[in-house]
């Protein structure tokens, strides 16, 4: 954020996002077929070279004379003080637990109420995740030209009406396939509007 203007800031966190979801969406079947070929260790390696690499390319890239103030615990407990950072910390915290509480049980839940194997399961998960992506792309933009309170706030109400959805929808394979994307592009998506408002 520091790198970015105020009329941008919202992008530039929905692309930061945007990176952890692509990381996810793909970094977790890819690592899972690697490390099946070739062994445990593999995949480890693999993040410890592109960590290396991701960190040259930081030292090289980023402006040296970008200085933000080191974090202190002092002044987080100072913010928490802050009635309006509790507030949105507290409502960050319920929405992830609601969120991912759910997709603990992702795979009994399409096992059970659609009959999906594992295959039928990972291809879901990848939907989700190619929809958090653009989700997190779209929310950038929307926090950029509707404001960050106002695009959170959207993007937790269509995730409630998505998890309340997937409660009634049960059986159905295309209604529930469309509800699982727009679950991944807004849960995910309200992460950059929220980091906004928290920044």
């Amino acid at each position: 954020m520091a790198l970015s203007g105020p009329r941008t800031r919202g992008r530039a966190v929905g692309l930061v996002f945007g990176g952890f979801t692509v990381a996810t969406a793909l970094g977790v079947p890819l690592g899972t077929l690697l490390g099946s070929s070739v062994g445990w260790r593999a995949p480890f390696l693999l993040v410890t070279v592109l960590a290396v690499l991701g960190l040259g390319t930081a030292w090289r890239t980023l402006d040296p004379a970008l200085r933000l103030p080191p974090p202190h615990l002092r002044v987080f407990m100072q913010a928490l003080r802050t009635p309006l950072i509790a507030l949105l910390l507290l409502v960050t915290a319920l929405q992830l637990a609601a969120q991912y509480t759910l997709f603990t049980f992702i795979a009994p839940y399409l096992g059970q109420t659609l009959a999906m194997g594992s295959g039928a399961v990972t291809a879901t998960l990848l939907v989700f995740g190619v929809a958090s992506v653009t989700g997190n792309l779209g929310a950038g933009q929307a926090t950029d030209r509707l404001g960050a309170a106002r695009t959170a706030l959207l993007c937790l109400g269509i995730l409630g009406l998505c998890l309340l959805g997937l409660w009634g929808v049960g059986g159905l394979l295309i209604p529930t396939l469309l509800l699982i994307a727009v679950w991944g592009a807004v849960g995910l998506g309200f992460q950059t509007p929220q980091q906004v408002q928290l920044a």
